[in-house]
C-alpha cells in the first residue's frame, strides 16, 4: 500500500469522525493480510504512528483490488476498497 493514498484514507476516516486510535484489516485477492493500529504519536500530538499487529504476505504481496475494514476504539467502523494506487473509494460506514 502506498503510504501517502493510506494517509489519505486515514485523514478522511477522521474527518468522518473516527477518533484515534484505530485499526485497520485489509485483505486481499490472493489471501495477503495485514492488520495496524494507528495511535497518536507520543512525542508529537500532531503525528500518527502505525503499528503491523499482524501480516502475511505471499508472494508477489498484496494485490489489487484490496479490501480495508477500518474500525476505532468508539464503535465507528467503515470498509472500503482500493482497486489501484490512488484508486479508493468508500463501501459503506456503520455506526
Amino acid at each position: 500500500m502506498d503510504p501517502e493514498q493510506l494517509g489519505d484514507i486515514i485523514n478522511a476516516c477522521l474527518a468522518q469522525g473516527f477518533e484515534l486510535p484505530l485499526y485497520l484489516a485489509g485483505v486481499s485477492c490472493n489471501g495477503a493480510a495485514i492488520v495496524v493500529s494507528y495511535e497518536e504519536a507520543a512525542d508529537d500530538a500532531t503525528m500518527i504512528d502505525a503499528t503491523v499487529l499482524a501480516e502475511h504476505v505471499p508472494y508477489p504481496g498484496l494485490l489489487f483490488p484490496l479490501h480495508i475494514l477500518i474500525t476505532d476504539a468508539t464503535g465507528h467502523a467503515t470498509r472500503l476498497i482500493l482497486r489501484a494506487l490512488g484508486q479508493w473509494d468508500f463501501a459503506e460506514r456503520a455506526h
